[in-house]
């Protein structure tokens, strides 16, 4: 990450995720990038309510 961008996210590194899910018969690298996804999702609600807020802030005070 460089701020708040994500930049890569590598779920093949050889003898992580791959591994796990040859083992487990398990898909963890699409829980990985949901996870990833919600959090985005979150950060854009929490800015949009602030924008929103500073609005509305700014249209009390004129």
């Amino acid at each position: 990450m460089i701020g708040d961008k994500i930049l890569e996210v590598n779920v093949l590194n050889p003898g992580g995720i791959t591994n796990i899910n040859k083992l487990n018969k398990v898909k963890l690298h699409q829980q990985v990038v949901d996870f990833i996804e919600e959090k985005v999702s979150e950060k854009v609600e929490k800015r949009l309510e602030l924008e929103y807020l500073l609005k509305r802030l700014s249209q009390l005070r004129e």
